[in-house]
């Protein structure tokens, strides 16, 4: 009777990957595309494996240097909550603020020309500020490209 791998890993020339459990890596997902173009170096090159999201911290910087992996999901976990909490907060706050908007907009000039116009120099102000901070070559929170990635080969054990 053959026995059958139960987990999977990689190895590069500068680390050995302990790898996940197969039912676990079965949930993840294998790139060799990005944008319809072949991955580059940069990116991962031939092929990227991207873990399922219930365990993207488990080869996390805090996780290789010793943390312990369910506290690390925990937090990441806590963290993402919190965003979605305050990001939906913020969503109906804005939803509240059009209205209110609209309503002064009407009963101070008879139209709501003043509130679109106020929308649209906000949203100029805000594409402003994210060319500025994100895009812009330069831009301290630029997009970064990842050092050139180690050769990999792939094991199952």
């Amino acid at each position: 009777m053959s026995r059958l791998p139960t987990r999977a890993g990689a190895c590069g020339s500068r680390a050995w990957s302990p790898g996940l459990d197969l039912s676990t890596a079965r949930r993840g997902l294998v790139a060799w595309a990005l944008d319809g173009a072949p991955l580059t170096p940069d990116h991962g090159a031939p092929l990227r494996f991207v873990p399922p999201p219930d365990r993207w911290a488990y080869k996390g910087v805090k996780v290789a240097a010793g943390a312990s992996e369910p506290a690390e999901r925990l937090q990441a976990r806590r963290l993402s909550g919190a965003v979605i909490g305050l990001v939906s907060a913020v969503g109906a706050l804005g939803g509240l603020l059009i209205n209110v908007a609209f309503r002064q907009s009407f009963l101070s000039s008879g139209s709501g020309t003043t509130a679109v116009a106020s929308f649209l120099a906000f949203y100029a102000a805000c594409f402003v500020v994210t060319y500025a901070v994100y895009l812009r070559p330069g831009a301290i929170l630029a997009r970064r490209s990842a050092p050139a990635a180690a050769p990999v080969s792939t094991t199952i054990s």
